[in-house]
């Protein structure tokens, strides 16, 4: 009864260690082709849109300096990588047919760095209710988001007449690096979006800078530039944190009137956010002029699936002589 007592136990033991592991989210980017772009030829395609339509998930996209069409739907997992952001251009031509957004983002996972976007002028409607959902289709937008776990880095986005980035239900997005200026109504919405880091951008020469729809909480701002934005830089009704709470450090914002006594490049009294009862309890004294470098780490399956044998191996291993001798203790 005993050596049967000890034996089920080694085997919960087992299963219990399967389990723990089986709930492993693993977040993986695969390794795929590098893509080549260029608009002068000699690479392997002249157009983005050619190159996302024979690409796989995992792939690079890398695109030489020049000017390309925008109004294109992302639906794989790829990183869309610029030469550089000053003279890669992704906006709208003349006798291009017109849609809503320069870029869509469908698919999770897709980075775009180093691009200038810009140049999506729609026609506008009379309204004057910023927040309604009609307006937010009726405007041209540099790139939408409908997707989770993006990075969006490097980039000038500017002169759309809508939005320069929208999110639309996306979580876990990351913004940062980012120059965006002389956009109609704001730089960056955020609809029915949460859990996203919008850092170390700046935002400048805006009718409005960011704008959080009320369904938008537990987004964390900080490093942020805000400048000269007409009506305001930042509304928001809900629950998101504009400072890194480690860091003790906000945003910097060119209206702000407080006063740092004991210099420490902080002001001593929280920044009103427009909207409601939010702040930035660390405002800081001068613009953030540092560059991020954020590091994405991912699991390999097979790495996992064999530190799980390992695992249960262990546990056996472990198991057997203390099973044993409590065995001879009980024989005693």
């Amino acid at each position: 009864m005993k050596k049967i007592a000890i034996s089920a136990f080694i085997i919960a033991l087992g299963i219990i260690f399967l389990q723990i592991n089986s709930n492993i989210v693993i977040c993986q980017k695969t390794k795929g082709r590098i893509i080549y772009v260029d608009d002068d030829g000699n690479k392997d395609y002249t157009s983005i849109i050619e190159a996302l339509n024979n690409a796989s998930d995992g792939d690079e996209i890398y695109v030489y300096s020049g000017i390309y069409t925008g109004y294109f739907f992302i639906n794989k997992s790829i990183s869309l990588i610029g030469e550089n952001n000053e003279n890669t251009n992704i906006c709208y031509l003349p006798n291009q047919s017109i849609s809503k957004s320069l870029i869509v983002i469908l698919a999770d996972n897709v980075i775009i760095s180093n691009f200038t976007i810009k140049n999506n002028l729609l026609p506008t409607i009379d309204t004057t209710d910023i927040l309604s959902p009609t307006w937010i289709y009726d405007y041209g937008i540099g790139i939408e988001i409908l997707s989770n776990n993006n990075i969006l880095s490097g980039n000038i986005i500017k002169n759309n007449s809508g939005y320069g980035i929208l999110l639309n239900n996306s979580q876990n997005t990351k913004i940062y690096n980012n120059y965006l200026t002389q956009h109609t109504q704001s730089c960056i919405y955020l609809k029915n979006s949460s859990n996203n880091l919008i850092i170390n951008n700046t935002i400048i020469n805006n009718e409005r800078g960011i704008i959080f729809h009320i369904k938008s909480t537990n987004n964390t701002l900080y490093y942020n530039n805000f400048i000269n934005n007409t009506y305001y830089h930042v509304y928001c009704e809900s629950n998101n944190l504009f400072y890194n709470k480690n860091l003790e450090q906000g945003n910097y914002w060119d209206n702000y009137n407080g006063t740092d006594r004991n210099n420490n490049a902080i002001g001593d009294t929280p920044y009103q956010i427009s909207g409601g009862n939010i702040q930035d309890p660390y405002p800081l004294m001068s613009p953030y002029l540092g560059r991020l470098t954020l590091k994405e780490y991912y699991v390999d399956p097979d790495a996992l699936f064999n530190m799980l044998i390992i695992g249960v191996v262990i546990a056996i291993l472990v198991s057997i002589p203390i099973a044993y001798i409590w065995y001879k203790k009980t024989r005693l």
